[in-house]
């Protein structure tokens, strides 16, 4: 069974969504997680293909597979790029010269991708229908793009090649959360363990993104330093207090910068971060890290994750503002969304309702958020649907179905010599059968002539084509007196005269229904078995068939009640007169 796998190459986890199926109709059939070997700083990417060929052998033998993977967000810049003309050719020819005004790189070192998001008609509409085609005016398209570099693209494609993962699809990972959203405008908010994804979609499309270079290993991170503790030690901490001690959230929301402001449709900074994904490992023991003269754990948290909140806020009011639109829920995805007390200060910080997301079930299981990147990924590969940023353009086009179709064609051309080979071996053995047969036939030919035609010449019917002539001849004289004789002879055997003189003879089924069960021939009678709707009906075919001369003797016999109706018999002898002289 053909597996589709989605992949989210974290930097504290590599997580895998598996879908299996045939015929385009997959389904998830389980999810696999892998935690990450940390690194002095972060986890490289080295330590993520390791994961993730772990977490290859986990799935075991299956396939054919079919990879997806992501490209993180904050490695890109994204712009929204407004045209005046709704042609696909037209767009591909502009696009280009339209982003290289907008963005400080040479593009000759990025890879572009993009998708039409909104073409709709303005005003100055042309009338004229050759001329609107001729140079699409009055109407506008809005292009969604985005850039990464070639060579981030390479490393990144020539990793997952090296895994034996090749992908089909690199789409941008902040594209791809239209999957969880529906009608209105949601916010989607991805929260990683190095950084934060952002989309925010309008019926059920992304129409602004960016990613953040903020996350839980902040959180990690100032609870190891303010409190002495390892890392590990720490993450087991931040996991299962959370905010859940400390200050109330109504009290935190001060904590946040009401100035700070952040621009969500075009962002175009560079930062150090990857694609991301913390693993949120099921809980363990807390340890108890408050002591005399230190915060406690929630505090600590709360103090980290302000900045986050800060610019996750400035960002969603300025796609507020910038696009005219109110974002009406915010989604929570990732293991940060795990945080304990984090659903409840986002609802006091962002001042609208905030729920998860909703990750499809496998085997009737909820799926924890932290797989929703990977689900995103498979199922957009699976179904086809909607056009999302992929970076695999030009020089890094999938190659994977050419390689396929290369040894196909390569193998194809040798299963085709080897049966052009066993062919002509196979046509000149039965080009030998057949000539034996053939002088059998023709032997035989002769034989069935001289049966014929006892008065032919034996020696001249070896001939076949003198004997088909003798033949021929023959048959033409047979016909000949066929011709002769059909003159004296009438065409239609009296048989059929007689079975057609009575069915003349019985009343019309629109008058009287019935149906002849049994017909004898005999060499002086014929019997009929009728049944019909009465008594008065078996008296009426009786009296019908009367009236014909030649059935006048006709009797009835044996007439008794039968299901609905009656049944009886009829005799019509042959030897009278009047059948004679029928």
């Amino acid at each position: 069974m053909a597996r589709i796998i989605g992949i989210d190459l974290g930097h504290h986890a590599v997580r895998l969504a598996v879908l299996e199926g045939n015929f385009g109709r997959y389904q998830f059939s389980r999810f696999v997680e892998v935690p990450v070997a940390p690194g002095p700083v972060t986890a490289g990417l080295e330590a993520r293909l390791a994961a993730l060929t772990a977490a290859k052998e986990q799935l075991g033998a299956g396939g054919p597979d079919t990879f997806a993977a992501t490209f993180p967000a904050d490695r890109a810049s994204v712009r929204t790029v407004s045209l005046p003309f709704t042609d696909r050719a037209q767009i591909d020819k502009t696009l280009r010269f339209e982003v290289e005004g907008l963005v400080p790189f040479d593009l000759d070192d990025m890879v572009l991708a993009d998708r039409v998001m909104v073409g709709k008609p303005t005003e100055g509409k042309a009338d004229n229908k050759a001329d609107n085609k001729a140079d699409n005016k009055g109407a506008e398209t809005l292009v969604f793009c985005a850039l990464a570099p070639k060579v981030e693209v390479a490393a990144l494609l020539a990793g997952l090649h090296s895994a034996g993962a090749d992908p089909r699809m690199l789409m941008l990972d902040t594209d791809l959360y239209d999957t969880f959203a529906s009608d209105g405008v949601q916010a989607v908010v991805d929260i990683g363990y190095t950084r934060t994804l952002v989309s925010v979609c309008r019926d059920g499309h992304v129409i602004a993104s960016r990613g953040i270079d903020r996350g839980t290993r902040d959180l990690v991170w100032a609870v190891a330093h303010q409190l002495g503790v390892d890392e590990a030690t720490a993450e087991r901490a931040v996991r299962q207090t959370g905010l859940r001690e400390g200050s109330a959230a109504a009290g935190w929301a001060g904590a946040l910068d009401p100035t700070a402001d952040a621009d969500l449709v075009e962002v175009d900074g560079w930062t150090d971060e990857e694609p991301t994904g913390p693993s949120m490992r099921p809980p363990t023991e807390v340890p108890n890290l408050h002591r005399p003269g230190q915060p406690p754990v929630a505090d600590v948290v709360r103090d980290t994750i302000a900045p986050l909140l800060t610019e996750l806020r400035a960002s969603l009011i300025s796609v507020e503002d910038s696009l005219g639109l109110s974002i009406d829920e915010v989604l929570v995805a990732g293991a940060g969304s795990a945080l304990p007390g984090l659903r409840e200060l986002l609802v006091t910080v962002l001042g609208v309702a905030v729920n998860p997301v909703r990750v499809t079930e496998a085997e009737g299981q909820p799926v924890p958020e932290r797989f929703a990147l990977a689900a995103a990924v498979a199922r957009r590969l699976a179904t086809g649907k909607g056009r999302h940023i992929d970076l695999r353009q030009a020089e890094f086009t999938f190659k994977g179905d050419l390689n396929a179709l290369g040894n196909i064609l390569r193998y194809g051309a040798l299963a085709a010599a080897a049966l052009l080979l066993a062919g002509v071996g196979f046509f000149g053995w039965r080009t030998v059968q057949l000539r034996g047969e053939i002088a059998d036939a023709e032997a035989k030919l002769g034989e069935v002539v001289l049966a014929a035609v006892p008065d032919a010449d034996p020696e001249r019917l070896k001939d076949p084509s003198v004997a088909t002539a003798i033949m021929t001849e023959r048959a033409a004289e047979a016909a000949a007196q066929v011709e002769a004789l059909g003159g004296l002879i009438s065409t239609e055997p009296p048989t059929l005269t007689l079975l057609s003189d009575i069915a003349s003879s019985v009343p019309p089924h629109t008058e009287t229904k019935l149906d002849v069960t049994e017909l004898s021939l005999a060499k002086s009678t014929i019997s009929l078995k009728i049944d019909t709707t009465g008594f008065e009906a078996a008296a009426n075919i009786e009296t019908a068939l009367k009236r014909n001369v030649r059935f006048k003797t006709a009797t009835k016999s044996d007439e008794k009640k039968y299901k609905d109706g009656v049944r009886f018999s009829i005799t019509i002898p042959l030897d009278s007169d009047e059948a004679q002289e029928g």
